[in-house]
């Protein structure tokens, strides 16, 4: 998986925590959860290692935590933040798939870890999901 289709996966489970905090429908939120658990179960220390491009999976596996409780969430949304800069871990070899238009470490906010970020670098989109 590259940038897009977790990017919007992370969508999903925003729409799916408004949607159940709106109305208290869990459907959407269900079918979330079971595509969070998906990607906790191929992601995280000792299994792949990719960064997703856009910052918005991390949003969203945050906000299903916050309804859930789920703690893995959490720590994959941190691991995920964790991962950006450190290009050596990587199984795809690197954060940029297709469609990620060959802009580079700085594009997809990777050049250096989250917390040595000084400046916002990149696309705007994608910088301000760290913000």
């Amino acid at each position: 998986m590259h940038s897009h289709e977790l990017n919007n996966v992370g969508h999903m489970y925003e729409a799916a925590v408004a949607h159940y905090r709106a109305t208290g429908k869990r459907a959407l939120l269900d079918v979330s959860i079971q595509n969070a658990d998906l990607i906790v179960s191929e992601f995280g220390p000792g299994k792949r290692y990719d960064v997703p491009g856009h910052e918005e999976i991390e949003v969203g596996l945050a906000k299903l935590y916050q309804v859930t409780g789920n703690q893995p969430y959490l720590d994959l949304a941190k691991f995920f933040l964790d991962q950006r800069g450190y290009h050596e871990n990587r199984t795809e070899g690197g954060v940029l798939g297709p469609t990620d238009h060959g802009g580079g470490p700085d594009y997809a906010q990777d050049r250096l870890p989250v917390v040595e970020q000084t400046e916002a670098m990149g696309r705007a989109v994608r910088a301000l999901y760290l913000s």
